[in-house]
């Protein structure tokens, strides 16, 4: 697996890109970290991040898991966790500028 255009492989941004370009698979992925990320549940215990991580790949997989892009870039569970992990990450984010303020 060699990088593309700052991820992981050119499978990756191609998933990526389309999951980021179409606004149902954008709103599905987003909606289910979404959830995930603000079960009080899963953020007691220590690896919060990594259970949100897996629950969301598994949901997400369940769902397009195997299915192709127009381009041919296949949604595998190694790209759905990336885009998930990203997902995340941008919550994350949100939440600790939220706090800053």
């Amino acid at each position: 697996m060699k990088p593309f255009n700052g991820h992981p492989s050119w499978n990756a941004w191609n998933t990526a890109l389309w999951v980021s370009n179409d606004e149902h698979l954008y709103n599905t992925v987003n909606g289910i970290v979404k959830t995930l990320f603000y079960n009080d549940e899963l953020k007691c215990s220590k690896d919060w991040r990594q259970r949100i991580l897996k629950y969301a790949t598994q949901k997400v997989y369940r769902l397009i898991g195997g299915l192709k892009t127009p381009d041919g870039g296949v949604f595998n569970a190694r790209c759905i966790k990336y885009i998930c992990d990203d997902f995340l990450t941008d919550l994350e984010n949100s939440a600790a500028r939220r706090e800053a303020i």
